[in-house]
């Protein structure tokens, strides 16, 4: 009985190691749907979208996207602390990912 229990208990440790990277290697073949700027209100968005390297239809790359956040609060014009970006699942099952900027109340560009 101890024999049987042991057995059992290693099939489904096995199970779980060989199951476990399969939500991380189904994330890699996730898409960006939309990628969406608000906030912004002197600095149009277009300005905003040349910084942002991430595309709609391309895999999504959590790395590139904080990337592409920290290109956009580099530009100079956001509050860094007021700005966020938040990545959220979209209809289709991609993601959505949303820069919502806060520009500083005088419009005056921050130099670092």
């Amino acid at each position: 009985m101890i024999q049987r229990v042991k057995f059992l208990s290693s099939i489904l440790v096995i199970g779980f190691l060989c199951l476990h990277p399969l939500p991380f290697a189904l994330a890699q073949n996730v898409v960006v749907e939309v990628i969406e700027i608000c906030g912004n209100q002197r600095v149009s968005s277009k300005n905003i979208a040349k910084q942002i390297k991430t595309r709609p239809g391309q895999n999504f790359d959590t790395e590139q996207v904080k990337r592409d956040f920290e290109a956009v609060l580099a530009m100079g014009f956001f509050d860094p602390l007021k700005s966020r970006l938040t990545v959220e699942t979209g209809p289709r099952g991609g993601r959505v990912i949303t820069f919502d900027l806060s520009e500083y109340p005088d419009g005056k560009r921050r130099q670092k």
